[in-house]
């Protein structure tokens, strides 16, 4: 149970993202609100994260940010370099799982990088999001939809962030305060 809300600001390339803290159990019905942040930077990164606070711990604490190399796609580094890093440390800390020869990561995550947005799913598959705004969780669609309805306002990127957020609070019993709102500016390009 989660809402990972990403926001690109088209006039400075400036990512932001911000989760809710709720983390449940496995009979959904048990929960409470966690400290640690589901949105964090990494480096050159900045990564919300949807599913086990476990696989949150390793993203924050033992993944290291590489960069793309010089004149890499970004979303073929996303693809290659950055999502098999994952894998591996997923697996290696406890948090992948192998179902009829299928490996999968417990959950999803949000990527902000160089201005972009990406969203990784459990099966590690990594989509380049089109738009200016992604959303991973379980109040994905209330989010959206705010984000939808604030893109035509004169509103300042952190408070689309949080009105979605909020949004989803509201209509979903999977969203809680408090509210982790973090930004990235753009990394100047090498060169």
């Amino acid at each position: 149970m989660t809402c990972i809300v990403g926001l690109i600001d088209k006039t400075t390339d400036t990512v932001w993202m911000g989760g809710d803290s709720l983390a449940s159990y496995e009979d959904d019905v048990s929960i409470e609100i966690r400290v640690e942040p589901k949105v964090f930077k990494s480096g050159n990164l900045l990564l919300g994260i949807c599913g086990s606070s476990r696989m949150a711990q390793i993203l924050r604490y033992l993944s290291p940010a590489p960069m793309p190399a010089i004149g890499q796609d970004i979303h073929e580094f996303m693809v290659t370099t950055f999502v098999e890093g994952v894998r591996i440390q997923q697996k290696e800390f406890g948090c992948a799982e192998v179902k009829d020869s299928v490996e999968t990561m417990s959950g999803d995550i949000l990527v902000g990088f160089h201005g972009r947005l990406f969203t990784v799913h459990s099966d590690y598959d990594v989509g380049h999001v089109a738009g200016d705004y992604a959303v991973v969780g379980c109040g994905r669609d209330l989010a959206m939809g705010s984000l939808f309805t604030t893109a035509k306002m004169k509103m300042a990127p952190k408070k689309r962030v949080l009105t979605a957020l909020e949004a989803a609070e509201e209509w979903s019993a999977g969203v809680r305060r408090p509210f982790v709102i973090e930004k990235l500016p753009p990394i100047a390009e090498e060169g």
